[in-house]
């Protein structure tokens, strides 16, 4: 009985590669949906100049929402391909579709075109709930709670850090000296997302 016990309370060893690899794709996605927040008020300022201040909070939260919006509506999709295809291509592919929505955000030129490349990202990306589905199956009941306290502090740094950076690099050409250039004059908000593009691509080649 006492050896019984005893194998049941030891636990299975991490599966490090998986959990490092998937706590990276998480920091990525978290980093993209809330790198924005400091500027999306401001960036919507931008493109409506005379809009009312009482309008202003409706409109940043539309544009803010639209991730969101998309990925409730393509998640069950990515999810049943997911399981027809395998985790790591759909993993793959968010990332990828990550990358480039976020290229996409950083030269928007009006509210459409913020908004769409938002909702795109959404739609082609499941990456949260993919990654975790896949750590749950590498993991066993021994090591799952670990495995996932990995993930609940990536996804903390990300948003610590996501709303840092999109506070400080927004509109640089105003804020910094190095930065006084005619790209990030007519691109105020594309430094930030570049930062963003350059964590989604060292994870997809990782």
């Amino acid at each position: 009985m006492g050896s019984d016990s005893k194998e049941k309370l030891r636990s299975t060893p991490l599966p490090w590669k998986q959990v490092v690899v998937v706590s990276l794709v998480l920091f990525a996605n978290f980093f993209a949906g809330n790198v924005i927040f400091p500027f999306v008020p401001f960036m919507v300022h931008d493109f409506f100049p005379t809009l009312q201040k009482s309008e202003l909070g409706f409109y940043a939260g539309f544009l803010a929402s639209a991730y969101h919006l998309g990925s409730f509506l393509g998640n069950p999709v990515w999810g049943r391909l997911s399981d027809k295809f395998g985790r790591r291509p759909v993993l793959l592919i968010g990332l990828f579709v990550a990358t480039g929505a976020n290229l996409l955000f950083g030269f928007s030129q009006n509210f459409v075109w913020a908004v769409s490349s938002r909702l795109l990202w959404g739609l082609l990306n499941a990456n949260v709930s993919v990654a975790k589905t896949y750590l749950s199956e590498v993991c066993d009941d021994t090591n799952q709670a670990r495995a996932f306290s990995m993930l609940g502090m990536s996804a903390g740094a990300a948003r610590l850090v996501s709303v840092m950076v999109g506070g400080f690099l927004s509109n640089p050409a105003e804020k910094y000296a190095i930065f006084e250039d005619e790209f990030f004059c007519h691109f105020p908000y594309f430094l930030p997302c570049f930062v963003n593009i350059f964590i989604g691509a060292v994870t997809l080649f990782t």
